[in-house]
């Protein structure tokens, strides 16, 4: 069976399509001009991270975290996507965890702690 493919324009992106696409119901299909801005943007974001300079967001955190600098999580394309690789698979299990369907309903879940939970330090 062929999935759906979401076509990604740019515009009008819904959080039921991010789910559907998550759940691994929905492929991606990115248009030219989608594409051509995504690298674009990929080359101006690596000249900020050639340079010392701290730029909100991009190299800092947000809010009270905005004068501490951040140095970058990957090095490369390939552990760019094993990255993103982990988090789409831990919002997979997090949806099978909850007994949820679609992204939406996590935000219902109820959250437990046990007193066997360890934080991290």
């Amino acid at each position: 069976m062929t999935k759906k493919k979401l076509k990604i324009s740019g515009q009008h992106l819904t959080l039921e399509q991010i789910s559907d696409f998550v759940s691994n119901k929905l492929s991606v299909d990115i248009s030219p001009e989608v594409k051509n801005n995504l690298i674009r943007g990929r080359r101006l974001v690596e000249d900020i991270l050639t340079k010392d300079k701290p730029v909100y967001g991009i190299n800092t955190g947000f809010g009270n975290f905005a004068e501490v600098q951040i140095k970058p999580a990957t090095v490369n394309e390939q552990s760019t996507i094993f990255e993103i690789d982990v988090i789409i698979k831990e919002l997979r299990t997090a949806l099978f965890l909850v007994g949820a369907e679609k992204v939406e309903q996590i935000t219902n879940a109820e959250v437990r702690f046990s007193n066997s939970l360890k934080m991290w330090e």
